[in-house]
């Protein structure tokens, strides 16, 4: 077979919302695509609903290892659903983890950490500019300290976590 290692992507750079972001993942689902080794959505706006459907993708294929969803109006509500597909009981081999320019903030930090504290597989995770403040710090330290993590660089730039915050996480 002349395809049988080689892997495709869907990246998209266009604004497509949550709807757009719906009808590519639920057709990949259903035609049972496990060829994917990466998801990049920047500014598609794909909103927690869109952030569902590619979390329920990931679970199906278990073939992806980068997941980047950039300036995609991610919330508390999205970072649930991706802890809940990220946490070792998943079984999602997930690399590479770009939640940058998402209004995350503590209470999505906190349910990100959920999942992200005893994910084993994740070697990058990069959460820039997530308004992620003080009380965000302690569920990243959460995620840094587990010991089985294979984590090997966490970019939390243009984040608020001040002096008080980076303490923490270190």
């Amino acid at each position: 077979a002349p395809f049988a290692n080689l892997y495709f992507q869907f990246h998209l750079w266009d604004e497509i919302g949550w709807q757009g972001v719906k009808a590519v993942m639920e057709a990949a689902i259903a035609a049972k695509y496990k060829h994917c080794d990466s998801v990049r959505l920047w500014k598609a706006k794909c909103e927690d609903e869109g952030v569902r459907l590619v979390c329920k993708f990931l679970q199906n294929s278990k073939s992806v290892n980068v997941l980047e969803l950039l300036d995609a109006e991610l919330t508390t509500l999205g970072c649930e659903f991706l802890s809940q597909t990220l946490h070792s009981s998943a079984e999602v081999p997930l690399l590479v983890l770009k939640l940058d320019h998402n209004p995350i903030g503590a209470a999505g930090m906190k349910a990100l950490a959920q999942g992200l504290s005893m994910n084993k597989t994740l070697e990058l995770v990069s959460l820039t500019y997530c308004s992620i403040d003080k009380e965000g710090a302690n569920s990243l330290f959460e995620i840094v300290i587990y010991t089985q993590s294979g984590l090997k660089e966490l970019n939390v730039t243009g984040n608020l976590l001040g002096d008080e915050g980076v303490v923490k996480v270190l």
